[in-house]
């Protein structure tokens, strides 16, 4: 048995995963994902990590802390996709908005990072690639900046306003 720490819901929130019959107790970690204020980013990604680990070992079936028990594989291995999904989602949101705010206190490394971890996560974030692209201008590297096709874009919108 395997006890994962899955802070997404509350800090103290775990799962339990049995590898022999690849049994997952989820908790509140599976179902409506909830941003802890405190520390948004630290705890949707280890939320991640957790989830992401239960699923390459398999899951099976399901027990969620609300909702339904899946008895089916191929449901609960779309719950457990669909769940990871959503975490990345609101984890890139998290990090481009943080990012952003960073920008507004000319910590452009830091919002730099913030914005390629987003990117990390999903490649194709729009609002990412334009916040990095912001972050490289403000760190003197705008030749770089403008190899970004969506901040050329944005820096165009604006530039007609």
């Amino acid at each position: 048995v395997s006890i994962l720490h899955t802070p997404g819901h509350t800090p103290g929130s775990i799962c339990i995963y049995h590898p022999k019959t690849q049994v997952l107790f989820t908790g509140d970690a599976v179902g409506e994902i909830f941003v802890n204020p405190t520390d948004p980013i630290g705890f949707l990604e280890i939320n991640l990590r957790s989830l992401e680990w239960a699923l390459e070992r398999g899951v099976k079936y399901l027990f969620l802390g609300h909702g339904k028990p899946s008895f089916e594989e191929k449901r609960s291995l779309e719950i457990m996709k669909k769940q990871i999904k959503g975490t990345k989602d609101v984890l890139c949101y998290c990090l481009v908005a943080e990012g952003k705010k960073l920008m507004e206190m000319k910590r452009y490394d830091a919002a730099l990072r913030n914005f390629e971890r987003a990117l990390e996560i999903n490649p194709e974030y729009e609002d990412a690639h334009i916040g990095k692209g912001f972050a490289l201008v403000g760190l003197g590297r705008s030749d770089e900046a403008l190899q970004i096709e969506a901040f050329r874009r944005k820096v165009a919108e604006m530039k007609k306003k």
